[in-house]
């Protein structure tokens, strides 16, 4: 019997498989999804992954993990002498990744490795003259993102579940707005993950499923089949 793992993103209007999930991920926003999830249908361990900069920057985004109940909370490209109100937050263990570690890790997971990461930073502008710029301002800085904090997720839930099959909901691979009407991941990030995850090793891939048709359409990603979701049920929930 294969062992499932879910990873939640905040894309509008997404479903989530009737499962017996073993843990739940989320990224920035999503964590009240998870918390949600842990605290109303099955408490399961939750691990959050935070983009630095946005948790610093984006009060949408730090009021709900603020709000959160989290058991790993993990920041990555975490700034320098930045505490990020942690004494606020409510998790058990916090996993810090500076940000040339966490693109060492991204890029054990595709097929040219850190070609890869350079090509698929390219996806970001549309034109030859930005594309150029974008790629020398990551150089000399070294600020290079990779892939959007959802994928990152769904990278770090097979590195921690090797065995399990991963369940995407709410991340598109495209941008767009977020379920709770602020704010909104980019094209241009959504452009450099379709590029990645269609670059990522076949042992991973063969692992991860998508609830979500565009994401389905735009990533060539494998199709959840199962007909049973508990979305409808879930959304009273968060409303409640």
């Amino acid at each position: 019997m294969s062992n499932y793992v879910l990873v939640v993103g905040s894309k509008p209007n997404s479903r989530i498989p009737k499962l017996n999930f073993t843990k739940i991920y989320s990224s920035n926003g999503s964590a009240e999804i998870a918390s949600s999830y842990k605290q109303k249908i099955y408490n399961i361990p939750h691990i959050c992954v935070v983009s630095g900069r946005s948790f610093r920057k984006l009060n949408h985004i730090y009021q709900r993990v603020q709000n959160s109940e989290i058991n790993t909370l993990i920041i990555r490209s975490v700034e320098k002498n930045t505490d990020y109100h942690l004494n606020e937050l409510n998790y058990d263990k916090l996993v810090k990744i500076n940000n040339i570690s966490q693109l060492y890790f991204q890029v054990s997971f595709f097929k040219l490795k850190f070609l890869n990461l350079i090509f698929g930073e390219l996806q970001y502008e549309n034109t030859f003259s930005k594309k150029i710029i974008h790629i020398v301002k990551g150089l000399v800085k070294l600020n290079f993102t990779g892939v959007s904090s959802g994928l990152f997720a769904c990278l770090y839930a097979l590195k921690e579940n090797p065995k399990s099959n991963i369940i995407l909901s709410g991340i598109s691979f495209s941008g767009g707005n977020h379920y709770y009407s602020e704010g909104g991941m980019s094209k241009n990030r959504g452009s450099v993950d379709r590029y990645l995850f269609n670059n990522i090793k076949d042992q991973f891939r063969e692992k991860i499923f998508s609830t979500d048709d565009d994401a389905i359409q735009n990533a060539n990603i494998n199709k959840w089949s199962s007909n049973e979701f508990i979305w409808k049920l879930f959304l009273k929930i968060l409303l409640y």
